[in-house]
């Protein structure tokens, strides 16, 4: 059931403005075979396939909205995308289909090293959720020595899925000083890279950076498509996150809550281009602790909050939880 809703309506109308309600949990309504317009009762919401594609006793199920297939493969696609890297900067993307009335010039970038393993279960992963669709995709890479590898990984992605992913390079740049070779640093000097490349460069409007080591619940995307307005309505939120630090699951009593918090989340966050646009001239050089320690402890946002969910949608592939588990998933109710 979508949303954990198991109500009988009474009429499909019924069903259909609740199933609307849901928003992307609903993916449509079955009913009984004698079910009219006018009543009898029996028709429930559904979260999607095999529950809309397996239906028994006769029931009929109606979709919200006609799914779309990828193309296929044409000749001149299948060689763009035959094996080899050129080790060159990819500018041809699939672009997000822009149907949402806020996230119309969206995107998300994976940020990668050089753990091609790890970046295939990121892609695997990130490419299966649903409203992938309404998202440009950038991976951006910064171990030179890695480029070749990691873009092979990216390439048979982009043949599985049937989709085209931009690729960046940021550039090797020699250190300065001691701090610039510590790890911390060198992350830092990426993030300014990869969010000047899709804020700056490629005017995105929302963007979701994620890291090439995290693995996603079903719903991941749900979260930021219905929060998207949140953003643009409320000045004082900087971004919306897929992580919480205290979302452990026996203690998320209630699954469809909203936390704000003046606590930078990250982990698979979501922001509007105002916000690089306000903190890009502060980005540190050579923080101690790391980027995401600076985002929380130096206020470069003051007077702002971030938004995340009762529980974590994410988890790191290997680290803490044992590898191949699944994230649970935000199962009753809408955002």
């Amino acid at each position: 059931y979508a949303g954990n809703d198991q109500t009988s309506y009474t009429t499909l109308q019924d069903a259909f403005k609740r199933c609307i309600t849901l928003g992307w949990y609903c993916k449509g309504v079955t009913c009984p075979p004698s079910l009219t317009t006018t009543g009898g009762g029996g028709c429930t919401v559904r979260a999607g396939t095999p529950y809309l594609a397996t239906s028994t006793e006769g029931e009929v199920s109606y979709v919200k909205t006609c799914p779309t297939s990828p193309p296929p493969q044409s000749a001149a696609a299948a060689s763009a995308l035959a094996p080899g890297v050129s080790g060159e900067i990819t500018t041809d993307v699939t672009k997000g289909s822009g149907q949402h009335p806020v996230l119309k010039n969206s995107a998300i970038v994976v940020m990668a090293h050089d753990r091609e393993q790890y970046l295939a279960s990121c892609l695997e992963s990130l490419l299966a959720l649903d409203g992938i669709q309404l998202f440009t995709m950038y991976i951006s890479l910064d171990e030179v020595s890695a480029f070749n590898r990691m873009e092979g990984v990216i390439r048979e992605k982009e043949r599985q899925y049937g989709r085209r992913i931009g690729v960046w390079h940021r550039p090797l740049i020699p250190p300065l000083t001691a701090y610039d070779t510590l790890p911390s640093s060198k992350i830092a000097a990426h993030y300014r890279y990869a969010l000047e490349q899709v804020y700056t460069v490629h005017q995105h409007d929302y963007v979701i950076m994620v890291e090439n080591d995290l693995i996603f619940a079903p719903d991941f995307l749900t979260l930021f498509i219905n929060t998207a307005k949140l953003l643009e309505d409320d000045d004082s939120l900087y971004c919306i996150s897929g992580w919480n630090d205290n979302g452990f699951i026996e203690y998320a009593t209630n699954e469809t809550t909203l936390y704000r918090t003046h606590f930078f989340p990250g982990l698979g966050w979501m922001a509007h281009r105002s916000l690089w646009d306000r903190i890009r001239w502060k980005w540190p050089n050579a923080p101690t602790t790391g980027w995401d320690h600076w985002m929380r402890l130096s206020n470069p946002t003051p007077n702002t909050s971030t938004i995340d969910g009762s529980r974590y949608n994410t988890r790191r592939e290997g680290v803490y939880i044992p590898r191949g588990a699944e994230v649970p998933s935000y199962s009753s109710g809408g955002v």
